[in-house]
């Protein structure tokens, strides 16, 4: 029998579950700012950017806020140029040593080496999604040669890490999110990843996302030509389902950074 005094108890639960839910759900409301799309259902109007800089300009323009990112590529874009590269197998035990001078990289402007590590800095964006190929994947991971399929190496070995505050999660798999995200796909992305399983993939996602952006990574002497032409393979494919925006100068430039 439900006494009054555990009925009231019951109903504060309640009460602070539902302000919990409205807390959060105000937060996502007053970050995402304009319409959200569902790529599989809707025409959502996507970004075509030459160079990182740009996308970063982009972000800045738009004042986006402590938002969550997802970013399709090889590049981590979160340290110097050594480590973003990758390390192979030395990888993982290092997540947490990515960066040990913050103050090295407040002293120059973002560029594809640290973009993502600048954007975190700047409450642009707090958490990060490093959707990587599932090939790159293991080789950062150094499960090339492990036994199992693909698909139990990428479940086994996906991992999210926190460094000074900063929440990312490393995988080869698109992540299944409700909040609408910030959403980048990289031309590394296509050093060894097929534009139609990646476009598929995207359509069965269930991800929304209010600013997409597709990037040539211009600016990233590791980007190959080969990869932006299988990148320009992609738009065309997300063309028929979505609004490309091309390149303007305004942005889309190394040099209109902060």
């Amino acid at each position: 029998m439900i006494t009054k005094k555990n009925g009231l108890s019951f109903s504060i639960l309640v009460l602070c579950a539902v302000s919990v839910v409205a807390l959060n759900l105000g937060g996502i409301s007053s970050r995402v700012r304009a319409k959200a799309f569902a790529l599989a259902a809707d025409r959502p109007r996507v970004h075509l950017l030459r160079t990182t800089g740009g996308l970063y300009a982009l972000w800045q323009e738009r004042h986006v806020h402590g938002r969550v990112v997802v970013h399709l590529g090889k590049y981590l874009h979160f340290t110097d140029s050594q480590l973003s590269s990758g390390m192979n197998g030395q990888f993982f035990p290092q997540i947490s040593a990515v960066a040990r001078d913050h103050q090295d990289f407040r002293m120059s402007p973002a560029s594809y080496r640290n973009f993502l590590w600048d954007a975190f800095q700047e409450n642009i964006v707090r958490k990060i999604y490093n959707v990587i190929p599932p090939s790159d994947f293991a080789q950062r991971f150094g499960q090339e040669n492990a036994a199992g399929s693909r698909q139990e190496i990428i479940e086994k070995f996906a991992a999210s890490d926190i460094y000074d505050g900063a929440q990312r999660t490393f995988t080869a798999t698109l992540p299944r999110i409700t909040e609408p995200v910030l959403l980048n796909i990289d031309a590394s992305y296509f050093g060894s990843a097929d534009a139609r399983e990646l476009f598929d993939s995207l359509m069965r996602s269930g991800l929304r996302s209010d600013l997409v952006t597709v990037c040539l990574s211009e600016d990233n002497p590791d980007v190959t030509d080969l990869e932006r032409g299988r990148l320009r393979e992609f738009l065309a494919l997300l063309s028929q389902r979505a609004e490309i925006i091309p390149p303007t100068n305004s942005l889309d430039s190394p040099t209109a950074l902060k």
